[in-house]
């Protein structure tokens, strides 16, 4: 899901580059793991069955710990998360013991010194590490089959139930953002994430815009991207030019509609087309 207040089309330039970074850098930790050879494709079958098993718990205990517990156990959730995609990225190119002390020092900074910095440092990583991990548990068609099915489900939350909103919301207000978050200013990168949140009304008022892009829509087209790998690099790299295309499409529909939309159909649309056009060039 995509969340925008007011974001001229500077502000894409620089989520443009965070999520291209965050793109690249998914595909080059699923690149080195897939040639050491830590590929293991569960049965299509079974992955599914297991991955919407999974989802669905996922979500269930989102709403009971945002409406029943205190904010300290999503933030532990959350760190969790944080350190299992970090020290992932980290573990395909240093010695485990490093990569656990990297993860463990992005997880602190995340918290001690809070920041939209630090928060889209944090999610990138997190996202790559997580992404390229599922890439390479997840066969092509297991993927395209998700992509459709979470881009339907986006739809339906976003715009029937609208729970995608009001849980983005509540998790907003207890300070745990699962989103990339990219304000007008680049000054503003440097900005207090929680004296943001506090302030959101009266940042709001003052015209301060940023635009959000939910982990999904950024995690999905790694998995993509690493999963095609068993085809060719070229595939992967033809994925991400057309989930970057879906992101632009997304931005010009809330430039006109100025209102949150489900932002991974368009980027699974476009990445689709991506695979498509590099299977018939290569």
């Amino acid at each position: 899901m995509a969340k925008k207040e007011g974001v001229p089309w500077n502000a894409f330039i620089i989520t443009a580059l965070i999520f291209l970074m965050t793109q690249f850098l998914g595909l080059l930790v699923g690149h080195r793991l897939f040639n050491q050879g830590l590929v293991e494709y569960i049965e299509p079958g079974t992955s599914l069955i297991s991955f919407f098993v999974a989802f669905a718990i996922a979500i269930v205990l989102i709403f009971l710990f945002l409406n029943i517990m205190q904010g300290k156990f999503i933030h532990l959730f959350f760190a969790f998360a944080i350190f299992i995609g970090t020290q992932t990225v980290f573990s395909a190119y240093f010695p485990i013991g490093l990569a656990t002390a990297l993860a463990i020092f992005i997880v602190l900074i995340r918290y001690l010194k809070p920041s939209i910095i630090t928060q889209n440092l944090a999610i990138s990583l997190t996202v790559a590490g997580i992404g390229a991990s599922l890439g390479l548990m997840f066969s092509v068609p297991v993927v395209l089959f998700l992509l459709v099915a979470l881009s339907y489900y986006d739809i339906i939350a976003v715009y029937k139930t609208k729970h995608m909103l009001t849980m983005f919301n509540k998790m907003m207000e207890k300070g745990v953002i699962l989103s990339l978050v990219v304000p007008e200013r680049l000054k503003d990168l440097t900005a207090s994430q929680i004296k943001y949140q506090k302030k959101k009304g009266k940042r709001k008022k003052s015209g301060a815009k940023f635009f959000m892009l939910g982990t999904g829509d950024i995690t999905f087209p790694i998995i993509f991207a690493v999963s095609a790998l068993q085809h060719s690099i070229f595939s992967s790299l033809f994925i991400i030019a057309g989930a970057f295309v879906g992101l632009l499409f997304d931005y010009y529909i809330i430039i006109k509609t100025k209102e949150p939309i489900p932002a991974l159909p368009p980027i699974a649309l476009f990445s689709m087309i991506g695979l498509i056009i590099a299977l018939l060039l290569f």
